[in-house]
């Protein structure tokens, strides 16, 4: 009977210390956010409720609701304006992967190792993800307008609220081709179609980052989370997907 008891304290002790830690995503990390997740709570005691949303949606939410205690954002610079407006807890703003943008059509014929298609008449739309407000579309123009064929490519254009969908029109052959992020095309097994890997030299880093909110600064279950993301368990995970991870000082 006393073997039983400490069983049950001990248990009710657990319960007492498990959370649920809910936890907005931008869309093109969510499949890896998963397999993060669920790593996770192998090993700690606690669960991940995952929401996926735009970046711009997400920081409305940060602003305005406390609906999550962790937030991984597709976009540097609205983490940044985050942190400026003292919504993010102190020192808990870094970046946790560095996307990769690429040029995709279901058409395995199409695309050519160097992307010299976008110079070409070959082809009638391109899809791009918003050029204004996401970092895939932002990187995506100023590759084009280096090269000087913007004005001319923008005639084509079909404009996506955001780099899933933008995989999602391309996918349904909205267009003949379109920039997305190589993550959403499942790059641990052969990509369907023809790809062009755009080279990371051509773009500024699409450093996309994670914040823990103030508001839950002190809760030791959203702050494990947001560590997780920070081992090497985590980081081969996101390697998997086709990020990169920033290098971390020993």
């Amino acid at each position: 009977m006393f073997k039983k008891i400490i069983f049950l304290m001990g248990l009710l002790s657990n319960l007492a210390y498990a959370d649920e830690i809910h936890v907005g995503c931008v869309s093109n990390f969510m499949a890896t956010a998963e397999e993060i997740a669920h790593l996770f709570e192998k090993t700690a005691q606690h669960s991940v409720k995952l929401v996926s949303s735009s970046s711009g949606k997400l920081a409305k939410a940060a602003r305005e609701t406390q609906d999550f205690e962790v937030i991984l954002l597709g976009d540097l610079k609205i983490a940044q304006d985050l942190d400026a407006a003292g919504f993010v807890a102190k020192d808990s703003r870094f970046t946790y992967s560095i996307g990769k943008l690429a040029l995709w059509s279901k058409n395995s014929n199409l695309i050519d190792k160097k992307g010299d298609i976008l110079r070409t008449e070959k082809f009638e739309h391109i899809i791009f993800p918003n050029v204004y407000e996401t970092a895939y579309g932002i990187a995506a123009k100023k590759i084009l307008e280096e090269m000087g064929i913007w004005a001319r490519l923008e005639t084509k254009a079909i404009f996506a609220p955001n780099v899933a969908d933008a995989r999602d029109m391309i996918a349904a052959e909205k267009a003949e081709l379109g920039f997305t992020a190589l993550s959403l095309l499942n790059p641990q097994k052969k990509i369907e179609g023809s790809v062009w890997i755009v080279p990371q030299k051509l773009y500024s880093p699409i450093e996309q980052q994670a914040v823990l909110l103030k508001f839950a600064e002190n809760k030791p279950a959203a702050r494990a989370f947001i560590d997780f993301l920070k081992t090497p368990q985590a980081q081969n995970i996101i390697e998997k997907y086709s990020y990169s991870v920033p290098v971390r000082k020993p």
